[in-house]
């Protein structure tokens, strides 16, 4: 299978393992291009919540969450031009 570019299967790939409770910033704020993805999300809740940037990688039918210093900066380079400003130059 191939990786869903929908806010479902962006969502999921953000909320990962992790305890803390992550959700997309707007319902249309991610963008997928060539095999990889960001996303601007929402980190936490109440007072302790903050808006955060996540890139992930298509591996199989499946988003993987990436280190956005190693794919965004070189060697890495790997996040297509097509939504490198998004994924690679917020917060």
């Amino acid at each position: 299978g191939t990786a869903t570019c929908d806010a479902a299967s962006i969502t999921k790939a953000a909320q990962g393992a992790g305890d803390t409770p992550v959700a997309l910033a707007e319902p249309d704020s991610f963008k997928c291009a060539d095999g990889w993805a960001y996303a601007f999300v929402n980190v936490g809740t109440g007072a302790d919540q903050y808006t955060a940037t996540q890139v992930f990688e298509a591996e199989g039918q499946f988003w993987i969450p990436k280190d956005r210093a190693k794919v965004c900066n070189a060697p890495g380079d790997q996040v297509p031009a097509s939504i490198y400003k998004d994924a690679c130059e917020t917060n």
